[in-house]
């Protein structure tokens, strides 16, 4: 029986839900590329440059990426940006993916 490997592509690496996926997926063995704004590194794991508004660069953080975990931040053209990875994705071949929409900090509630 063969398996079929992953490269698994976290967008929002440096953020809240990105930041907690990267360790376990090395955790349990899975190759992941950490996408952020910068493309840096991020403990070990390889980073690559994400921005959401171009879709050239989108196009090159695709190669080679097989699966996708993707936080789409809030911001006005989030639907646009949304597309942009949705194409990016499809034509670099990314075949399984998992979107997730970035929440702005919720204000603290008034204690009784």
């Amino acid at each position: 029986m063969t398996s079929l490997r992953h490269t698994i592509l976290v967008t929002g690496a440096t953020g809240n839900v990105g930041s907690a996926l990267l360790p376990l997926l090395r955790a349990a063995g899975i190759d992941a590329v950490a996408g952020s704004t910068g493309g840096r590194d991020i403990d070990g794991t390889p980073g690559r440059a994400i921005d959401f508004s171009a879709p050239d660069m989108l196009a090159a953080a695709f190669e080679d990426i097989t699966a996708a975990f993707i936080v789409i931040p809030l911001h006005p053209q989030m639907v646009q940006m949304a597309a942009n990875v949705g194409a990016a994705a499809k034509a670099g071949g990314c075949g399984i993916w998992c979107a997730s929409r970035g929440q702005q900090p919720t204000p603290p509630r008034p204690q009784r």
